[in-house]
């Protein structure tokens, strides 16, 4: 019997751009491609003077294209972007490793041709571009990140011509760009050579004495050395005039973007970095994207210890859900109370972060602690609760997508005082009584304080009157009295609880090394013998 031929299933690939053109960025010329039946030489070069530039746009619409891919090569392609830009073309600036990635490309074939192509069949994706005023905003911001970086250079110059002279300030203060420094710089091209007249120009709060700055002001005063810090003190002099007249501009394009005339809530006074703008930062970048940049909500997160906690008192309250509303005024209780229903801390839907507490003013009486406590319709209720708590390390990236779209909200913990001061509390019961098992209490919760006190304190209890450390166990399907071995095997050593058992997984004995308990089932079984009882001293036997 002839085999039958497994049918080949292949997508066809369609044109999703028919009008599409692929242009080759060069610094002096570029190589522009459109589709092959719209021109007799559908690959033409033009110089990348303005003229030609317009004469590329006039081919592109008597060819009938509408959408043009590009990559971006250097800086050139921007003058092309923004006349096609302005001209009604669709611009694409695709990324150059898509290209790459694309199978069948050719060596004889031109980019252009390839870009063309590729754009044709809708396989390429324009990057990101934002919109003119936002592109003049971020040319400014490198300028001035440009020009910060030439006024660190200066700086080096100074210290570099200092150092010659053997003049060692830099030694005795921390910055010589600083309010002192540069008092004492400028003194020196000034004309003054004296150590104890320069050091008496020091900041108060400065830590060296007048004696060890003036020490360090005696030095060869080198004219050539000289000359070059003079040089290098009116270069950063001009640096940062031409930082101020960019902060200017950056303050007035930031103005032009302006959604909203209010001001962010008022946080904790700051102090403002040396080469911060002179301007409102904050409230500017809030006036423009309508809300406040810097007071962004985090994510709680609990170590170990303080996740069982929380989970322990949930079950002992019943609650059996998968997700909580956590109030920003986070406390322990407060989680607990909120989730199980004992404590109202409902709210609206996802809030703009400036309508959250403030992280600086916890402890401000300004701040409103009641809003938690107004009233809220049932929907709005059983949308607050759909809001996860996130548990653990680690936790949260499955649900950072849902934070950004705003399906999702969690917060830092904004009151840090009282935070602090639970989570002290609660470690301050890591030691070695609180890690003493009682075997009285339910399984599971034995088993969730066993993983929590691993690697310390370590849960512990005793075996005939010796010391008896258990670092892993599981929830046993078995019932007995509280602390007495059930049954041993190579599997474990299933012990009664109040409720349930726990089978002992990995155990120490005094003087030897953590083993499985397989190890010791192996050597000294007899030692773990049925009806023996943990827990109990020598005497109580």
């Amino acid at each position: 019997m002839a085999q039958r031929k497994r049918p080949t299933t292949q997508a066809a690939i369609s044109l999703t751009h028919p009008n599409a053109a692929g242009i080759d960025i060069g610094s002096a010329a570029h190589f522009v491609a459109v589709p092959p039946d719209r021109d007799d030489q559908p690959v033409r070069e033009f110089a990348s003077f303005t003229a030609d530039l317009h004469s590329l746009a006039d081919w592109l619409d008597a060819c009938g294209v509408d959408t043009v891919a590009m990559e971006s090569t250097g800086v050139y392609w921007i003058p092309l972007y923004g006349l096609l830009e302005s001209r009604g073309f669709t611009v694409l600036l695709v990324n150059a490793r898509h290209v790459k990635n694309a199978s069948g490309r050719k060596s004889d074939v031109l980019d252009c041709q390839w870009l063309q192509q590729l754009m044709s069949f809708g396989l390429l994706h324009g990057a990101f571009r934002p919109a003119d005023q936002v592109c003049v905003l971020r040319c400014l911001s490198r300028q001035r990140t440009m020009l910060l970086r030439s006024q660190g250079r200066f700086v080096q110059h100074m210290q570099k011509a200092l150092t010659q002279m053997n003049i060692q300030l830099a030694n005795v203060i921390s910055d010589v760009a600083g309010e002192t420094g540069q008092k004492i710089l400028r003194a020196i091209v000034a004309g003054e050579r004296d150590g104890l007249a320069l050091a008496r120009l020091k900041n108060s709060r400065v830590r060296a004495s007048e004696d060890e700055i003036a020490k360090s002001l005696q030095g060869s005063w080198r004219a050539e050395h000289l000359f070059a810090l003079k040089q290098a003190l009116d270069a950063f002099d001009f640096c940062g005039t031409q930082l101020a007249e960019c902060d200017a501009q950056i303050q007035g394009q930031l103005q032009a973007l302006h959604v909203r005339e209010d001001e962010p809530a008022k946080g904790k006074k700051r102090g403002r970095a040396r080469n911060a703008p002179k301007f409102d930062l904050r409230t500017q970048l809030f006036q423009m994207c309508g809300v406040d940049l810097t007071r962004i909500d985090g994510i709680i997160t609990m170590n170990d210890y303080i996740a069982s906690e929380v989970v322990k008192e949930l079950d002992d309250l019943g609650y059996t859900g998968s997700a909580a509303d956590i109030n920003p005024q986070i406390t322990i209780s407060g989680i607990v109370g909120n989730i199980t229903g004992k404590k109202d801390l409902s709210r609206d839907a996802v809030p703009d972060p400036i309508k959250s507490p403030e992280n600086d003013n916890a402890n401000d009486s300004s701040s409103s602690d009641d809003d938690a406590d107004e009233d809220t319709s049932a929907s709005d209720k059983d949308r607050d609760s759909q809001w996860p708590l996130v548990t653990g390390y680690g936790a949260y990236v499955s649900n950072i997508p849902s934070i950004v779209n705003g399906k999702q909200w969690m917060t830092g913990m904004e009151d840090r005082q009282t935070i602090a001061t639970d989570i002290a509390q609660a470690c301050a019961k890591l030691n070695k009584d609180e890690a003493r098992i009682d075997w009285n209490r339910p399984a599971v919760e034995l088993e969730r304080l066993i993983r929590a006190f691993n690697p310390w304190p370590i849960c512990h209890s005793t075996l005939s009157g010796e010391a008896l450390k258990v670092l892993a166990a599981t929830v046993a399907d078995a019932t007995g009295a509280p602390g007495q071995i059930i049954a041993a095997s190579k599997d474990g050593l299933i012990v009664g609880c109040g409720e349930g058992a726990l089978c002992l997984t990995r155990l120490q004995l005094p003087g030897g090394k953590a083993l499985n308990f397989s190890d010791f089932f192996n050597s000294r079984r007899e030692k773990f013998a049925v009806g023996i009882t943990l827990g109990q001293t020598e005497n109580a036997q």
